[in-house]
């Protein structure tokens, strides 16, 4: 008999009125199955098996649902120590607005709600983590998850009761960690000490590159860059050389001038106003003494000119440092310098 009116309720908290029916006609199959398992699930619950009732309850809550399964499911949890997961689904069932002309059984069961979710917030108890030497880019984990902190590294968070493991996570490396356990309505205060925080600091530069130096290459030659300096004398000699041949063709035009004015001489007798007589065919060979005359001066100034030139290209141009200077005049030529 009490089951049976156990069963005429869990219609009602579904169905609702027939006048104000809460589902079309084509989901009372889905209402019917609904009410089944919920039987099965208060079996289940009755006989203390919290976590199959919770299983069923979820079952028929998923093919219709109403806040008498929401409710049994939140008392489940509760006995299960999950009062997390109770006080969520308690929260759902308080914030629901119900339709007008909902079933008593889902009035009762929201109301019953409200005294339930009270008695769990008590019951939930308090973690309150510290640590110490907390760094950017830290992460606090809780049983697996990561939980939200101040930059402080300070939070204060409701738990499950029982075990409960808390860390620090350090470049994806527990630095720091503890377990505690917790009773219903306890509070308790936890302090990570996490390592100080190496200081920063920058890597040394790569190496550089290593390459094998060449040898030096010898210095060009003076011929290859041009210079004729540092010993290079051919230049000066080639102009002296020009020179001597130059004062070679004076010496010897002017050795035939001599021998021609002498004959030009030859015959020729001293005349009364003191100016010589000489023969007429004498004329040819004063004339051949006059112009060789001209060439062996040339040929001197010229050659020596060339001589001094030479000279003075040989001083210099072979690494010389004294200074030196060609002196023309009025019947001379030379070299003027400091040796």
């Amino acid at each position: 008999m009490k089951r049976l009116v156990i069963s005429a309720l869990l219609l009602l908290s579904i169905v609702g009125p027939p006048p104000t029916s809460t589902f079309a006609q084509e989901d009372a199959s889905h209402a019917a199955d609904a009410v089944r398992i919920g039987n099965e699930a208060l079996d289940h619950f009755a006989n203390q098996r919290f976590a199959e009732a919770y299983v069923a309850f979820a079952q028929a809550e998923g093919l219709a649902h109403s806040p008498v399964f929401v409710s049994y499911m939140a008392r489940c949890k509760r006995e299960l120590g999950e009062l997390l997961e109770a006080r969520r689904l308690l929260q759902g069932l308080v914030a629901e607005t119900l339709p007008a002309g909902s079933p008593e059984p889902w009035v009762r069961a929201q109301r019953d709600a409200r005294n339930e979710l009270t008695a769990v917030e008590a019951d939930l108890p308090r973690l309150a983590i510290t640590v110490e030497r907390w760094a950017s880019g830290d992460r606090l984990m809780l049983d697996g998850e990561a939980v939200a902190t101040s930059d402080l590294g300070k939070v204060t968070l409701p738990v499950d009761p029982g075990a409960h493991r808390v860390v620090v996570l350090r470049a994806e490396q527990e630095v720091a960690g503890q377990d505690v356990s917790l009773e219903p309505g306890a509070a308790q205060a936890v302090t990570l000490v996490a390592p100080a925080q190496a200081p920063l600091i920058a890597p040394p530069p790569p190496p550089a590159p290593t390459t094998t130096a060449s040898p030096p290459l010898p210095p060009p030659s003076p011929e290859e860059t041009g210079d004729a300096g540092d010993g290079n004398f051919l230049p000066g000699a080639l102009v002296v050389g020009l020179g001597a041949s130059g004062l070679l063709v004076g010496a010897i035009t002017g050795g035939l001038a001599l021998a021609a004015a002498s004959r030009a001489e030859e015959g020729c007798t001293p005349g009364s106003d003191g100016v010589d007589i000489c023969p007429l065919e004498n004329q040819e060979h004063d004339e051949t003494a006059s112009r060789l005359a001209t060439v062996s001066t040339v040929s001197f100034i010229v050659g020596g000119v060339a001589a001094a030139t030479g000279v003075v290209l040989l001083i210099t141009l072979g690494g010389s440092e004294d200074e030196v200077a060609l002196s023309v005049g009025p019947g001379r030529l030379g070299l003027v310098g400091r040796f």
